[in-house]
């Protein structure tokens, strides 16, 4: 009988050259959800399910969200049902690689990691070929991506965030994690990816925090100096859109109702409470998943109105959800990340930036990357607090 495990890392490896080698052809994302059902009945049948924390919390919150969402005012389609599926199919993933690595023996969690980091490691270097070709080419911004395929930028600095997770927890020299860093932020910067800079400083943050490696600190803050002091003077109009950006994202925009409504996060986020209220328009009325249309997205003035998760969870889900939705994920990445005192608040701000500035439940690609760095981050936090105990 093939050993659970086995299946895991086989699947976890072909989904990852699936999301990075797919470019534009994502029907072969398919992939992902094969392997989500698959894990689905393996951790159902090995009873992994009645052992997760809260889960009758879970259970509950997402019983409802069918019921009103999905059935209710989404009147039984088949697009609800996709689009609740495509929205929280992510739990089983986050689960299975609890269950599947972080718990398992030493032998297990180095056998899977040095596996994935191998593929990764060239992925990197290719990544990072083809995003600077894509820039010498002077493609829009989204659309240096490397091999992740047209708008889809945000995906190079999911991978990038993940690649840095991992050297600070294999605990590389600090001239190594500072050299990726330096890579990481040229191929981010080549991108616009405003996200990766404030999500790689938490990082840090939780690094410094529970290592108190000062050290760390110092060398981020000299290398953003740097990198900010060799390339500011060559951003000129790309300074003044990072900062239109930034702008769009903490400002409050009022809205007039056409065609050229604006595409700023605040204002799409108004918008999408105009249309969703408290309770939603129903689940995947404004959707475009599995071939599939929603019955509302040719009435929309604004097509990006999932520019983010929280403009997509209120539009569908309405505010009422949209909150349900957040806990829901918030449960249980803390139920699986939480050995430090401090670990929920920063699963939690984590979260919260990732939700409010992209569509971390739309691209499984997002959530994915998210999920390994959170399962490498606990695995690093039992090594070091077992140590320190068995020191004590």
């Amino acid at each position: 009988m093939i050993k659970g495990t086995d299946i895991f890392r086989l699947g976890l490896m072909v989904v990852l050259l699936a999301f990075v080698l797919s470019y534009n052809f994502h029907q072969l994302w398919l992939v992902y959800d094969l392997f989500l059902m698959v894990l689905l009945v393996k951790l159902f049948f090995e009873g992994v399910f009645s052992k997760v924390k809260n889960i009758r919390l879970l259970l509950l919150g997402l019983l409802g969200m069918i019921v009103v969402s999905v059935v209710g005012i989404g009147r039984n389609h088949l697009i609800g049902w996709l689009s609740f599926w495509d929205t929280f199919k992510h739990l089983i993933l986050i689960i299975a690689v609890d269950y599947y690595v972080v718990v398992r023996d030493r032998e297990v969690q180095q056998k899977l990691i040095s596996q994935l980091m191998a593929i990764s490691s060239v992925l990197f270097a290719l990544q990072f070929v083809f995003v600077f070709i894509q820039h010498l080419q002077g493609r829009h911004v989204d659309d240096v991506a490397g091999t992740f395929g047209d708008g889809s930028s945000h995906s190079i600095a999911y991978f990038s965030l993940f690649l840095m997770v991992y050297a600070m927890a294999s605990r590389w020299a600090i001239w190594k994690i500072a050299a990726l860093a330096v890579l990481c932020s040229v191929m981010n910067y080549w991108s616009e990816n405003i996200g990766f800079f404030l999500i790689l400083l938490l990082i840090i943050y939780y690094y410094t925090s529970v290592y108190r490696q000062v050290r760390v600190v110092m060398w981020a803050a000299a290398l953003l100096t740097i990198f900010f002091f060799v390339f500011g003077g060559q951003m000129g109009d790309e300074f003044d859109e990072y900062q239109r950006r930034i702008q769009g994202f903490f400002s409050y925009n009022t809205f007039v109702l056409s065609d050229d409504l604006s595409s700023d996060r605040s204002t799409l986020t108004a918008y999408a409470f105009y249309e969703g209220g408290v309770w939603g328009k129903g689940a995947g009325y404004f959707s475009e998943i599995y071939s599939q249309a929603g019955f509302g997205v040719s009435k929309l003035y604004n097509n990006q109105i999932n520019i983010s998760e929280v403009s997509h969870l209120i539009a569908e889900y309405g505010v009422v959800g949209a909150v349900a939705g957040f806990f829901i994920y918030i449960l249980i990445f803390v139920d699986v990340s939480k050995i430090w005192k401090r670990s929920e608040w920063i699963v939690a701000g984590f979260l919260l930036l990732t939700f409010l500035y992209n569509r971390i439940l739309m691209d499984e690609r997002i959530i994915f990357f998210t999920a390994l760095s959170v399962m490498l981050i606990r695995i690093d936090q039992r090594k070091y607090f077992e140590q320190k105990k068995t020191v004590e």
